[in-house]
């Protein structure tokens, strides 16, 4: 037997009251009021069918990634606090392009470019051991991190990818550095570091990408030659 739109059915008095919609009870396939969460029946609760619950994770999916990617447009991680001798200008991605001497505010830190060495010389190899390949040359970039947030930051020297003319180039350990790898910096400190990378001397344009915003791929430039 179908399900009435209408149907006739006990009030809590005992009498019948008419034009109530109906709909069945997902245990006992008996007519139940169609607004009713459990069943008056067998007192088992009616849970949304799959279907709804499939629509609802669907259109959470859709909506979720939209609202993001929306905010990161809205709402840049990055901004420059303060310019330096460098260019500060927006590529055509849209991405932060910073250079010597700039500092820039991001997730909580404070980060300056200090200096840039296009050409740097190892001083401490005795041995040999950190000669440059032929046809490259070893770039230093030195940048000082603040953390102006009231929570311990991050900090590494892997926070950076470094590409000459398009290409990514590998970052390397010379003896001349301060061993610096990371630290969590608590709020109000600071440290200052040196990352040195090998790339071709012929590169006509070199820099490193630093990583502003996981959600929205955000990412600032600094401009190394």
């Amino acid at each position: 037997m179908k399900n009435q739109d209408f149907n006739t059915m006990p009030n809590d008095t005992g009498m019948m009251q008419p034009n109530v919609p109906m709909k069945k009870c997902k245990h006992r396939q008996s007519d139940i009021p169609a607004k009713a969460k459990v069943c008056p029946m067998c007192n088992r609760k009616q849970s949304a069918s799959l279907g709804c619950i499939v629509t609802i994770v669907i259109a959470c999916i859709i909506i979720i990634p939209v609202i993001v990617g929306s905010s990161g447009k809205s709402n840049k991680s990055t901004k420059v606090v303060k310019k330096g001798s460098g260019t500060t200008q927006n590529t055509d991605d849209g991405a932060e392009t910073i250079g010597t001497g700039d500092t820039f505010e991001c997730k909580g830190l404070s980060i300056t470019v200090e200096s840039v060495n296009n050409d740097y010389k190892v001083t401490k190899d005795d041995l040999g051991l950190y000669k440059v390949g032929e046809g490259n040359k070893y770039i230093a970039v030195s940048f000082t991190f603040e953390n102006v947030d009231d929570s311990d930051k991050y900090v590494s020297i892997y926070d950076f990818d470094c590409y000459a003319d398009n290409n990514s180039c590998e970052q390397k350990f010379l003896p001349d550095d301060n061993d610096f790898i990371n630290t969590n910096l608590s709020s109000g400190r600071k440290v200052s570091f040196t990352t040195y990378y090998e790339v071709p001397s012929n590169s006509k344009d070199v820099e490193l990408e630093y990583s502003a915003n996981f959600w929205t791929d955000e990412k600032v430039i600094i401009k190394v030659q």
